[in-house]
C-alpha cells in the first residue's frame, strides 16, 4: 500500500478521515520551523487539557530526576519539555512526509569521523541512539552524510505503523522491527551501521535494573549482548536544536569497558551516558515516556497512577 496515496487508507482509517488525516499532514509540514514553534508553544498550554496523562508523567519523571528543583522550576520545565515534544512531533512528520524540507536543514555534526574510519569488514556499528525529541529529524538529516540502518518498535495502529516505516525508508537502508534481532546479527556482521535507541523501559525482561539519574530503571541488555556477538564498535549518539532550522547531532565513542561481560556494569554504563546527554538539554529529552514504570521487586510502579502522591 502507498499511503502517500491519499486515496488508499489503512483498515484502522476510513478512506474519509484518511483524505482528511492527509490534507492536515500536508498543512502542518508545510509550515515553515518558526511557524511550527509558534504552533507548538500555542499547543503546549492546551497539553493538560487534553494530554493530561502524559504530563502527569512528565512531571512525575521530571520530580524523580530533578529532585533538586524547586516545584516551580519542575513545572516551567514540563511547559518546555511540552512544547519540544509538540515541536519534535511536527518535525517528525515533517521528515516523514515531505523529504524535501529538509534541504533547508542545517546540520552540525560532532565525530562524524567515528562512522567513517575504516573498520574490518565485517565489523559493524552499532549506534546507540537517545530518544530525544530530535531523533528522526537527526537521522534523516545524518543520513545524508553516511548511509545507516534503523531498528523501531512497530506501532498497533496500522495507519501510524505504515506512515512511519514509509517515512523512515526515504532515509535509511533498513527499516528494521526491534523483535527481528536475527536480522540485526546479520547486518553489522556485514559491516552495516545500525541505529537504535534503548533508553525506554520495556519491561524487565531481558532487562537489568540500572540507575537512571539515580533510580533504578529497566534497561534492555541488547547493547551488550549484540556487540559481544558481533564485535560491532559502539557509537552514541545525542542530538539538539540550535536554532530555526538547525541541529547538532554528537557522536562520541563507548567507555572502553562496553561490553564488559557484566550486564548490569554495562547497563550503568551506558544510563551514565545518556544521562550526561540529556543534562545538556532536558527540555528536549522525551519526559512522556514512562520510563521508571517497571519495578525492581516486580510488578510496577504507582508513580504515574492518578491518585500517586508522591511526585
Amino acid at each position: 500500500m502507498d499511503l502517500m496515496n491519499p486515496h488508499q487508507s489503512t483498515n484502522d482509517v476510513s478512506p474519509l478521515s484518511h483524505r482528511l488525516l492527509w490534507w492536515l499532514l500536508h498543512r502542518i509540514t508545510s509550515l515553515s520551523h518558526a511557524n511550527q514553534t509558534t504552533l507548538s508553544q500555542w499547543l503546549a498550554r492546551l497539553a493538560p487539557i487534553v494530554a493530561g496523562r502524559r504530563m502527569r508523567v512528565v512531571r512525575a519523571n521530571l520530580a524523580i530526576c530533578f529532585p533538586a528543583l524547586r516545584t516551580s522550576e519542575r513545572e516551567a520545565l514540563a511547559n518546555r519539555v511540552a512544547s519540544s515534544t509538540i515541536l519534535g512531533l511536527l518535525e517528525t512528520l515533517t521528515a516523514w512526509v515531505r523529504p524535501e524540507q529538509l534541504a533547508n536543514k542545517h546540520l552540525d555534526i560532532e565525530g562524524l569521523d567515528l562512522l567513517r574510519e575504516e573498520r574490518p569488514p565485517h565489523q559493524g556499528v552499532l549506534l546507540v541512539g537517545m530518544h530525544f525529541a530530535t531523533l528522526d529529524m537527526a537521522g534523516a538529516l545524518l543520513s545524508r552524510e553516511i548511509p545507516f540502518d534503523v531498528m523501531y518498535k512497530p506501532s498497533r495502529k496500522p495507519f501510524i505503523e505504515a506512515l512511519m516505516v514509509q517515512g523512515r525508508n526515504h532515509y535509511f537502508d533498513q527499516v528494521i522491527k526491534q523483535s527481528n534481532i536475527r536480522e540485526v546479527v546479520r547486518r553489522l556482521r556485514a559491516g552495516n551501521i545500525v541505529w537504535y535507541a534503548p533508553d525506554q523501559d520495556y519491561g524487565p525482561e531481558n532487562a537489568v535494573f540500572a540507575p537512571f539519574f539515580g533510580t533504578p530503571a529497566a534497561t534492555i541488555t541488547t547493547t551488550s549482548r549484540l556487540a559481544s556477538m558481533t564485535d560491532a564498535k559502539i557509537i552514541f549518539m545525542s542530538h539538539f536544536r540550535v536554532g530555526e532550522d538547525h541541529y547538532r547531532i554528537c557522536l562520541t565513542q563507548a567507555p572502553s569497558t562496553l561490553p564488559s561481560g557484566n550486564e548490569l556494569d554495562d547497563a550503568t554504563a551506558m544510563n551514565r551516558v545518556i544521562e550526561a546527554e540529556v543534562q545538556k538539554a532536558p527540555e528536549e529529552y522525551w519526559w512522556v515516556h514512562r520510563r521508571f514504570k517497571s519495578a525492581p521487586e516486580g510488578g510496577r510502579r504507582m508513580l504515574y497512577d492518578s491518585n500517586y502522591k508522591g511526585a
